[in-house]
């Protein structure tokens, strides 16, 4: 895997204060706020450091909402488990934010890119962040994208700095690409490495 993130999708549950109800501003089911936090999260995708030639713009994603939604109504400020946080033909990861107020999404994103830690308290207000797919893979974690000139592997698919050519299709293994001959004759490869086996157009894995 090579990116953090495919598609980026958050919801958020109030704790405790449920007669209350969701303050308008942080409400996930308003579209004008999804687009918020898809678009707070692409403003720090395009400014990576080193420059990502790799980058995948961020997309909300109902079923990943949905999750995240499930996950953030047991008011935990641990993580789900990975079989919690799975779309059709993707494993997910996940941030969680907590805070004593309404903060804002864009503070909350910026809390996960600071990667600044909350402890756990008296806190009201969950935020759940899930993304397909998973990041923090093992093998890529020092190196989530591949750094270059901006949008380097995907020149005809580029929308200001974040590609848009992405894979539907996941590697489940690490090194698949050295088994791309194998695709077709060997059903175990196939299922392991679709993303290299069916993404043949230049789209990012």
């Amino acid at each position: 895997m090579i990116l953090i993130a495919v598609l980026g999708v958050m919801t958020l549950m109030i704790q405790g204060v449920e007669s209350a109800g969701i303050p308008l501003s942080l409400s996930t089911d308003i579209s004008t706020v999804r687009q918020t936090i898809v678009d707070t999260h692409n403003s720090y995708r395009r400014i990576a450091n080193p420059t990502a030639q790799n980058m995948l713009k961020m997309m909300w994603n109902e079923d990943t909402a949905q999750n995240a939604g499930n996950w953030s109504a047991t008011c935990s400020f641990t993580h789900s488990t990975s079989d919690q946080r799975t779309i059709p033909g993707f494993n997910c990861g996940e941030n969680i934010y907590m805070a004593t107020y309404p903060a804002s999404w864009e503070e909350a994103i910026q809390a996960w890119y600071r990667s600044l830690y909350v402890h756990q308290d008296c806190y009201q207000y969950l935020y759940v962040c899930q993304y397909c797919t998973a990041g923090n893979n093992v093998n890529t974690i020092t190196t989530p994208y591949k750094s270059g000139p901006t949008c380097g592997d995907c020149p005809g698919a580029c929308d200001n700095g974040l590609c848009t050519n992405y894979c539907p299709y996941q590697d489940l293994y690490t090194g698949c690409s050295n088994f791309i001959a194998y695709c077709n004759i060997i059903p175990m490869i196939m299922d392991g490495c679709r993303g290299t086996c069916l993404c043949r157009n230049n789209q990012i894995i």
